[in-house]
C-alpha cells in the first residue's frame, strides 16, 4: 500500500507523520523526538536544523511568519523582529533576510524561504530514514488560516523542493475539524484525516 506523509511547520516546532499499511504514526527524528524545533542555526560555517546555537544571534526562527512578506516595513515583519534573537534586515532586493554573524566578523544572509526549505529537507530526512517508505513521498500540508495565496505557494514550493509531492494543502482550522472527523461520515476515515489527527495529537501536547 502506498504511503503518505503529513507535514506541519509551526512558529516554534515541526513534525512529520506517515500513513502506511493502514496505520498512522508521528515519526521520531534522529534524537528520538517526535517534535523538532523550527529553527536553523548557523555556526562555524555549518547550518543545523532543529538545534540551537549557544549564540542566540545565530538562531534563525519564525520563518513561517516571514515567508511571502516582501514589505520589510509591514507589521508582521516588525512583530517577528521584536521576538527574534537573530538580526533581521532588508536584503539588496528589498526582501527580508536573516543576518547571521560568522567567524570573520561579517554577516551571512539567508532569506526565510531558504530557511523553510532547510526545515522541510530535515523532515524529508526523517521521512526517509524512519518510515521505511521507498519511492515517491506524497504529502499533506497544514497552513495558517491567515496565509495569503502567495504564502501558501511559498510553503508548497519549499516542501516540493525538499522532495515531497504535495497532494493537498489544508488550513489549520479545517485540519482540526478533519482530524477529529467533525462534519464527516463515520466511515469516511481518509488518509489525510488520519495524518492530521496524528500531527494534532503531538503538536497540541
Amino acid at each position: 500500500m502506498a504511503a503518505s506523509f503529513g507535514l506541519y511547520v509551526g512558529t516554534s516546532t515541526t513534525c512529520v507523520a506517515v500513513n502506511k499499511d493502514g496505520k498512522t504514526v508521528v515519526l521520531a527524528n534522529d534524537a528520538g523526538d517526535r517534535v523538532t524545533s523550527a529553527v536553523v542555526s548557523y555556526a562555524d560555517g555549518e547550518l543545523s536544523v532543529g538545534l540551537f546555537s549557544r549564540n542566540p544571534s545565530n538562531n534563525m526562527g519564525f520563518c513561517k511568519q516571514l515567508i511571502g512578506h516582501p514589505n520589510f516595513d509591514s507589521l508582521e515583519v516588525a512583530n517577528v523582529i521584536s521576538q527574534s534573537s537573530c538580526k533581521i534586515g532588508k536584503g539588496s532586493n528589498g526582501q527580508v533576510v536573516y543576518e547571521v554573524p560568522d567567524n570573520n566578523g561579517k554577516f551571512k544572509k539567508f532569506n526565510a524561504q531558504e530557511v523553510l526549505h532547510l526545515i522541510y529537507k530535515q523532515l524529508m530526512v526523517t521521512a526517509t530514514s524512519h518510515s521505511g517508505v521507498q519511492g515517491e513521498r506524497t504529502a499533506v500540508l497544514v497552513v495558517s488560516t491567515q496565509f495569503t495565496e502567495e504564502q501558501t505557494l511559498c510553503l508548497t514550493k519549499a516542501a516540493t523542493s525538499a522532495g515531497f509531492k504535495v497532494l493537498q494543502v489544508i488550513r489549520e482550522p479545517s485540519a482540526a475539524l478533519l482530524a477529529y472527523n467533525i462534519g464527516q461520515e463515520e466511515d469516511n476515515s481518509t488518509i489525510p484525516h488520519q495524518l492530521l489527527c496524528a500531527l494534532d495529537s503531538v503538536v497540541s501536547n
